[in-house]
């Protein structure tokens, strides 16, 4: 019989895509102000592979990914989500639509998990809503 134990610590990674640079830097500003120092960037990434944000975001997409220094408790990506969904409100066209998509995420040896509040058969609830 397995005993419940407590997980290890995980990378906390982001997802971020817009059609402005410089909305993403002042993303990644925010996230280093709240989670630490960003250790590490990939991109800009061209996120033209499918239209499917084009409507409420815009045509010309770009994605990075960001590795912050800091490690999180895998238990804490829940709130990790409301907080970056409350950054992308931040960033809202006066309109309503959104102007950037942010997804956090976790990092382990076994798994690369980014968070969001879409239902579908490769995403899993993370609880907290």
């Amino acid at each position: 019989m397995s005993r419940p134990r407590r997980p290890p610590p995980a990378r906390l990674v982001f997802s971020v895509m817009a059609c402005d640079e410089e909305l993403i830097g002042r993303a990644l500003d925010a996230m280093g102000e709240i989670y630490g120092r960003v250790l590490r960037v990939l991109g800009p990434l061209s996120f033209d592979w499918t239209d499917y944000y084009e409507r409420e975001m815009g045509s010309g997409l770009s994605r990075i990914f960001a590795a912050m220094e800091s490690t999180i408790t895998q238990e804490t990506l829940p709130k990790v989500k409301w907080w970056s969904n409350g950054l992308e409100g931040e960033f809202r066209r006066p309109e309503g639509g959104r102007r950037i998509n942010v997804d956090p995420g976790m990092v382990t040896a076994e798994r690369l998990v980014l968070a969001t509040f879409k239902n579908f058969t490769h995403r899993i609830y993370l609880g907290n809503c």
